[in-house]
């Protein structure tokens, strides 16, 4: 039986969606078109630079973009207002069927991610665009009460965001370590975890959990200063940009629990799947994956630092408990944000919009 042609249009393809796009090209004849650059190399799928002009920071169609578009049963596009050539394909009459991929609503680190606030106008326009899709997928569910009755709910089929991991075994004697990981920028608050961890290794010679730092930023100067001048490079450890999943998982093994004091992003999910709790503010950044964390079962979230400081005291003194919180991440992981439970909302809709 003949495979059905997809097209799925990317500004960049991260490694990071590497499992679903595999999992999709099983399943389908599946293109992945980028704009930018691309990061892995797949047997799966097929990748294609797309054509562009770009003016400023938006990128604009050439000629070239639209040859081919009507080769596809379907094409699946993010409707990020920057990329004017994807935005406008739901406009063009063509043979394939549209479907938009995206958090369901306008967001960024200027723009929060905030289903409670005010519509602007550029909200309408990007709503216009979803409702020119024959259907639409969105991460999570809360964006329907953004748009409320202003989008058809049949036409919204949910794809958990998350990431993929290797297997591995939960090993909870062994786990005693923090972990920081992300990007060393001042929005997720690495220096403050690193201040507050400095602070309590200095008042208890007691206390055991290193200190594992993932990411590469502009941080990383002011991050090494910190450890030299506190002789502290015993105990906190820096790997800078780690992408390779089974380098990722051998660090994780010693890990009880990940820290982002004030970001929750897919780091959330990538923790989880490992059986590691995650911990961050109540009011954390987020493009809606903080609402994965569930308050004492698979995480834990603060208000002040003061409570960020207990609860790293706690990793020492309470092996147990974070032991179980990471057990119930791990469940969590497994029940709700596998990449298969990933790719039933993509089936969903392609299925939907086939039968239309």
């Amino acid at each position: 039986m003949k495979k059905i042609k997809v097209l799925i249009l990317q500004g960049i393809i991260p490694s990071y969606r590497e499992p679903i796009y595999n999992l999709l090209g099983e399943k389908y004849d599946l293109t992945i078109g980028y704009t930018l650059n691309t990061q892995v190399k797949s047997d799966f799928f097929i990748q294609k630079k797309i054509s562009h002009k770009k003016f400023k920071n938006l990128f604009l169609p050439t000629l070239e973009f639209f040859k081919g578009l009507d080769t596809y049963d379907i094409i699946i596009l993010t409707p990020d207002m920057h990329y004017i050539n994807y935005c406008i394909i739901p406009f063009i009459p063509l043979r394939a069927k549209i479907i938009s991929w995206s958090i369901g609503m306008r967001a960024s680190y200027k723009l929060l991610y905030d289903p409670t606030r005010p519509k602007t106008f550029l909200d309408f326009i990007y709503l216009l665009i979803l409702r020119s899709c024959s259907a639409n997928i969105f991460y999570y569910d809360e964006p329907l009460k953004f748009w409320k009755n202003l989008i058809k709910k049949e036409k919204v089929f949910i794809s958990f965001n998350t990431v993929g991991v290797l297997p591995s075994i939960l090993c909870n004697e062994d786990k005693n370590d923090i972990l920081f990981l992300g990007s060393l920028i001042e929005g997720k608050g690495v220096l403050d975890l690193l201040k507050i961890y400095i602070n309590i290794i200095k008042s208890d010679d007691n206390f055991s959990p290193n200190l594992r730092i993932i990411g590469e930023g502009p941080l990383e100067t002011e991050i090494k200063m910190l450890i030299n001048k506190y002789k502290i490079s015993d105990r906190v450890f820096m790997y800078g940009g780690v992408y390779e999943e089974n380098v990722l998982k051998n660090i994780f093994s010693s890990v009880i629990c990940c820290v982002s004091p004030n970001q929750a992003g897919l780091s959330v999910l990538k923790c989880f799947g490992y059986g590691i709790p995650f911990i961050t503010n109540i009011n954390a950044i987020t493009g809606g994956e903080k609402n994965n964390i569930i308050h004492k079962v698979n995480g834990l979230l603060f208000s002040t630092f003061n409570e960020l400081e207990e609860i790293l005291r706690l990793t020492h003194v309470n092996k147990s408990f974070f032991h179980e919180l990471g057990a119930n991440a791990k469940k969590y992981y497994n029940k709700n944000a596998s990449i298969e439970t990933m790719g039933i909302g993509f089936e969903n809709a392609i299925n939907y919009i086939l039968k239309k």
